[in-house]
């Protein structure tokens, strides 16, 4: 929804959740919790220390990650047309800077499944720099439903193009 002709903001409140990405999130977590548990157990016995060592430090940051992203559903997302660049707040957990997309470094604005497999992903909502930056894919609205962010890469779209952003616009979503 657009606030005034330079800002733009996602409100997931208003979209509706996609309750099968929602599902899938928290039946993982179910899953992943218990054996993340049992794993770190067995480091702390005779189990293969450097491997389980390894593994228990990446499962442990899904353990917290999964509950965190969960929290932070329902948070707004704020688009800022600023010169020769778009700032986009409310991606990163904890942070209260935005990210900054420039202008040149802008490639495109997606609504498509992210990966080779469509089968197996979820619709993502995405704005795509070149892949040589930090931060080359910055989803938004990660838990609306399709229908919503299909909604919401019009509005988008929109905005992009009065604010003079000249990039690829695809739209793979079909219902």
């Amino acid at each position: 929804m657009r606030l005034s002709p330079t800002v733009f903001e996602i409100n997931p409140r208003r979209y509706g959740r996609d309750k099968v990405y929602l599902g899938c999130l928290i039946g993982f977590w179910i899953v992943w919790f218990p054996i993340t548990v049992f794993a770190t157990i067995l480091l702390f016995n005779d189990g293969p220390l450097l491997f389980l060592l390894f593994w228990c430090t990446l499962a442990w940051l899904g353990v917290i990650g999964i509950p965190l992203a969960l929290l932070q559903r329902n948070r707004k997302q704020i688009l800022t047309a600023a010169g020769d660049k778009l700032l986009v707040s409310g991606v990163r957990p904890f942070s209260r800077r935005p990210v900054e997309l420039h202008r040149d470094d802008f490639v495109a604005l997606t609504l498509e499944h992210y990966g080779s497999v469509e089968t197996e992903s979820v619709y993502t909502l995405n704005l795509i720099q070149t892949p040589r930056l930090q931060y080359a894919r910055i989803m938004l609205a990660p838990f609306v439903r399709p229908y919503g962010k299909a909604r919401i890469f019009e509005e988008l779209a929109g905005f992009l193009r009065d604010n003079g952003f000249e990039i690829e616009f695809r739209n793979r979503w079909t219902p």
